[in-house]
């Protein structure tokens, strides 16, 4: 089981994951906003410089728009690994990870999107501060 947290300033849905971006050589820890309205997982600039990618690298990579509450921001997508732990095993997805043009990027967290959310079940009571996921499926476990 995976559990999640809300925010102490708007009681938004977060979960913590481990990411790996190979083409850009950047991996590390990011905190992502649970939305279940976006198709894709999303990586805010912020977080990609946090993770120390350069942002010039980034600009050399395939690009696509989206539309969402954001408005309609081009971002550009590279491969990653997306890595999830509960203390029996961690969960790996191999995804494509959109990153926010820098330019373009509206004041929004990274996002964890459908593409991961759709393999799990998700139990999310804030009043009672539970967020919780069941993985049905990942690509890769490993198991602890």
């Amino acid at each position: 089981m995976l559990y999640g947290s809300f925010g102490t300033h708007n009681g938004e849905p977060n979960l913590d994951a481990y990411l790996v971006l190979p083409q850009l050589g950047a991996s590390g820890q990011v905190n992502f906003l649970v939305d279940t309205g976006a198709a894709i997982t999303c990586l805010h600039p912020n977080d990609l410089l946090a993770l120390g990618a350069d942002l010039e690298a980034v600009r050399a990579l395939p690009t696509l728009s989206v539309s969402g509450v954001g408005g309609s921001p081009n971002v550009y997508q590279t491969p990653g690994y997306v890595a999830f732990g509960d203390g029996n095993g961690v969960y790996v997805y191999e995804i494509q990870v959109s990153v926010l043009d820098p330019q373009d990027a509206p004041p929004l967290a990274s996002m964890l999107g459908r593409d991961i959310l759709q393999h799990w079940r998700m139990t999310y009571d804030q009043t009672n501060g539970i967020l919780e996921f069941l993985v049905n499926h990942s690509d890769h476990t490993l198991t602890l």
